[in-house]
């Protein structure tokens, strides 16, 4: 007879086989879904409503060449990987020196697989399977280039170079000689914030934990949803919507999709049709500041679609505004 345990894990692996597979055009919406599910479990939004309203990242994450590969073949949309990006996002800690948080870049890493091989031509990165595609320079039409190597990159080891300051599970990237090292124990000398073990933070220059809800602070909590209250010195939760913040303060007190406004609440943002500024925070998904060519003050705004006037990428539903008409146009697509 079946124990128990084995019976519950046949149905976990099953409901994961009738799991729908996450479309390329709902990437994006399901990637946002789990971080605000996150955001909620954390401690740092009230809802995944109201999570979902704000101005929160990327509107689009692949370009128009990017999907455009898609559909010729050139590179293949991974939904196993698309899959692992929302789990590890539905699973990671809360603690931001855990082993899962510091490794979700990693498997968040875009869901695009390339077909090419080395010296094959190509116009993308995504294209090709290291990659990596060498293009010479061109701004203003599509130039070809051929990949470069033959396969998947891979995060590097010990005693490896690690030029943009990325290794593999377990190790982190020394500064002074830009090579990976093994993670750092519990008080030992350090020098970036992630170069202690996992459970450790490197906090004035030395690893050590994190306090956690409720303990002294000077500085950093070990929990997303927390904050070092600069009057007290202890953890408490992050202010959200609406909450007193100290504004200026280089630890406002708001939570990491709020910021302290200049009444000093913990805001949203703008909101649409008011007057902001160049760096304000407009409220609403997908807002920008729409700000004249003069560089007076401007309005929060939604993205306008082709044939609209602009000033910035930002502001156009095609994520593309022509620098030379000042019109939101369709993005070039290169292949």
């Amino acid at each position: 007879m079946r124990t128990l345990a084995a019976m519950i894990a046949l149905l976990a692996a099953c409901g994961d086989n009738l799991r729908a597979p996450i479309a390329i055009d709902d990437y994006a919406a399901s990637v946002r879904e789990a971080a605000c599910g996150y955001f909620v479990r954390c401690g740092e939004a009230e809802s995944i409503e109201a999570c979902l309203a704000l101005n929160l990242g990327p509107r689009a994450p692949f370009t128009a060449s990017e999907r455009a590969a898609v559909d010729a073949g050139k590179v293949i949309y991974s939904t196993a990987a698309a899959q692992r990006c929302i789990d590890a996002i539905a699973s990671d800690a809360c603690d931001i020196s855990s082993e899962s948080d510091r490794n979700l870049t990693e498997a968040c890493a875009l869901p695009l697989i390339g077909t090419l091989g080395a010296n094959e031509i190509c116009a993308l990165d995504a294209e090709c399977r290291s990659q990596s595609c060498d293009v010479p320079s061109c701004q203003l039409s599509c130039c070809a280039g051929h990949c470069a190597g033959d396969t998947a990159p891979q995060l590097p080891g010990q005693d490896q170079p690690c030029p943009d300051f990325v290794c593999a599970a377990g190790l982190s990237c020394d500064p002074p000689t830009q090579r990976c090292v093994p993670l750092l124990p519990a008080g030992a000398s350090c020098a970036s914030f992630f170069s202690c073990d996992y459970g450790l933070f490197c906090l004035g220059n030395r690893c050590r934990k994190l306090p956690a809800l409720g303990e002294p602070c000077d500085g950093i909590c070990r929990d997303r949803g927390a904050r070092c209250n600069p009057t007290t010195h202890t953890c408490v939760p992050a202010g959200l919507l609406g909450a007193a913040c100290a504004l200026g303060a280089p630890e406002a007190g708001c939570s990491a999709i709020y910021f302290c406004d200049r009444t000093g609440h913990c805001s949203a943002g703008i909101a649409l049709g008011q007057p902001c500024s160049l760096g304000d925070q407009c409220a609403d998904a997908g807002a920008f500041c729409d700000i004249a060519l003069d560089g007076s003050p401007g309005v929060c705004a939604l993205p306008q679609p082709n044939g609209a006037p602009c000033t910035v990428d930002v502001g156009c539903q095609s994520v593309h505004c022509d620098p030379f008409m000042l019109q939101c146009t369709p993005q070039r697509i290169c292949l």
